[in-house]
């Protein structure tokens, strides 16, 4: 849906009237809401920062997402197909997923859930019925599988950023 007017005051009581006429249940879809635009120039844009909005609400699994709290998304859905990301995603991924298959374990789920709960173990535990000591376990064996055991924030914030890479590639 695209609104105009000059005199938009509250985009929001816009949406829910449009929803509501049509009778539109919020929790089946995923709605991207772009941010406000005032110059026609902008349309392209406008309509990129709803799709991202929509796609990041697909992969994080919310229903309602607005461009602007997307965080990280907003870089990585319009360089999804970029080689650097394709190296980086699976530099990272990579080791973890064929670990999991050789071994038959359960490092790549534990990596999600840690990604999810922000780096907390002891939400990642609860999330997964594991002990944190197990969680733990598997996370220090996720640092070695990436050489990254001296990198304690590095190695988050690639996790996080590979997980997200995850989710979109995997809900596109």
């Amino acid at each position: 849906m695209i609104y105009t007017d000059e005199k938009i005051s509250n985009k929001y009581s816009i949406l829910n009237y449009a929803l509501d006429s049509l009778d539109i249940n919020r929790e089946e879809y995923y709605i991207g809401v772009s941010d406000l635009h005032y110059n026609l120039g902008e349309l392209n844009d406008a309509i990129n920062e709803s799709i991202y909005a929509e796609k990041a609400g697909e992969a994080s699994g919310c229903s309602f997402n607005e461009f602007n709290d997307i965080g990280i998304y907003m870089i990585l859905f319009p360089y999804i197909n970029d080689l650097w990301i394709n190296k980086f995603y699976n530099k990272i991924i990579q080791p973890i997923k064929s670990y999991d298959e050789k071994y038959n374990t359960q490092l790549f789920d534990t990596a999600v859930k840690y990604v999810d709960n922000e780096g907390k173990v002891v939400e990642t535990s609860k999330a997964l019925f594991l002990h944190k000591n197990t969680v733990r376990y598997r996370i220090t064996k996720i640092k070695e599988l990436l050489h990254m055991e001296n990198h304690e924030g590095s190695f988050y914030e690639q996790l996080s950023i590979s997980i997200k890479l995850y989710n979109i590639i995997n809900n596109l």
